[in-house]
């Protein structure tokens, strides 16, 4: 291939994905083989992005508009980091003369370079995804290497994420473990979370409440109130808002405990006092599909709870460390060599029922998921 040119990058459509292809954007933008380079994505990518250093190189397209993008950016190379036969087949029509994706299938023929991945008896073995985004890039002349994805907050989205947390009644200097919840991709359930949450010894736990599988309507107009902080039990998450309600016994007009906590921490500030110490505080935050603000949130934490590929991708490529509870054996789908991630095993043997299902999470298994947590909050040291 012959130096000069311009490169457009097809973003993956998934969040975790495409936090993990920042390595790919970065490693092309240094390369002295293109002279051009954009990225394309959905409106909500878009969103994810904001706060990267080369966001004005970033071309949003809304849903159906995309061979549209494609013929108006006249590239000539398309590095497809999505599996969508749709990206390829419009990078076809767009006449891009180089296309490079994972190939297989009808969409292998819209190809020019692919990858394919290593297949035994029949079936494909997918490779980690970073390594597989990093084969792809060098079909391209993209040298990836060993560097690490790099997703930070934007100045809206940490401004907004600091707005919300003052709500809480956290102080600048609060620490805050997050967790993410969500209605796709097994991003599990708050309420199986904040049990856990609210006995690691921390100022504060952030329950992210993110919809992964959001319209560009949920992006638009998300709900990100603070509702309620853990500390009464049995319930250490509840919603004051109908739609997001899980427990529509509990009553909306009950005074909320986080407004409460923070009036406390208020007026003891005025009069030079001290807040006694309490439980863990344990705040939902119902971000919907804005992972501008969701990015804002998890970029300030000391350490993420999730089962969700996609919020561990995306801590991977903020670099918070991630703790995954788990009730299988199963190992997590591996992003690569990225990231700093610990799983705690439920002892299967001792807590699978009859059936076959697995029980609710078991004290033996929050105790090992503390052990853990402390273990790497350790290691990040102090709260800053």
């Amino acid at each position: 291939m012959t130096a000069g040119g311009h490169l457009v990058v097809r973003g993956p459509d998934e969040p975790g994905a495409l936090a993990l292809a920042t390595a790919v954007v970065d490693a092309a933008l240094e390369s002295e083989r293109w002279t051009a380079v954009t990225v394309l994505v959905d409106e909500a990518g878009s969103r994810l992005l904001a706060g990267q250093p080369w966001a004005a190189r970033v071309r949003a397209f809304a849903a159906g508009d995309e061979a549209r993008a494609w013929l108006a950016l006249g590239a000539d190379a398309a590095l497809l980091l999505t599996e969508s036969p749709g990206s390829a087949w419009a990078a076809l029509r767009a006449r891009v003369p180089l296309r490079a994706g994972v190939g297989g299938g009808f969409r292998g023929m819209s190809l020019t370079h692919a990858v394919s991945p290593p297949s035994c008896a029949g079936r494909c073995w997918s490779p980690p995804l970073a390594h597989l985004q990093r084969d792809l890039a060098g079909l391209l002349d993209v040298q990836v290497g060993d560097r690490a994805p790099c997703l930070r907050a934007s100045a809206e989205g940490a401004r907004r994420a600091a707005r919300h947390l003052a709500l809480a009644g956290a102080a600048p200097t609060t620490a805050y473990v997050a967790s993410w919840t969500g209605t796709t991709s097994g991003g599990g359930s708050a309420h199986s979370v904040a049990p856990f949450l609210e006995h690691l010894g921390v100022e504060l736990a952030l329950a992210a409440v993110v919809a992964e599988g959001a319209s560009a309507g949920d992006v638009a107009s998300p709900s990100v109130s603070v509702t309620s902080v853990a500390g009464a039990k049995p319930n250490p998450i509840t919603s004051s808002t109908a739609d997001a309600n899980p427990n529509p016994k509990m009553s909306a007009s009950a005074p909320s405990p986080a407004r409460e906590h923070a009036s406390t921490a208020r007026r003891a500030a005025d009069t030079g006092g001290t807040v006694a110490p309490r439980d863990t505080a344990v705040v939902r935050l119902p971000v919907g599909g804005d992972l501008e603000l969701a990015v804002g949130l998890l970029a300030g934490a000391r350490l993420l709870v999730a089962q969700s590929e996609t919020a561990r991708w995306i801590a991977a490529a903020l670099g918070v460390p991630c703790l995954r509870l788990s009730a299988s054996d199963a190992p997590p789908s591996p992003a690569g060599f990225l990231e700093r991630l610990r799983v705690v095993h439920r002892d299967a043997a001792a807590h699978r029922s009859a059936l076959g299902f697995a029980p609710a999470p078991s004290a033996a298994l929050f105790a090992s998921g503390a052990d853990a947590a402390h273990e790497l909050l350790a290691e990040e040291g102090p709260a800053p």
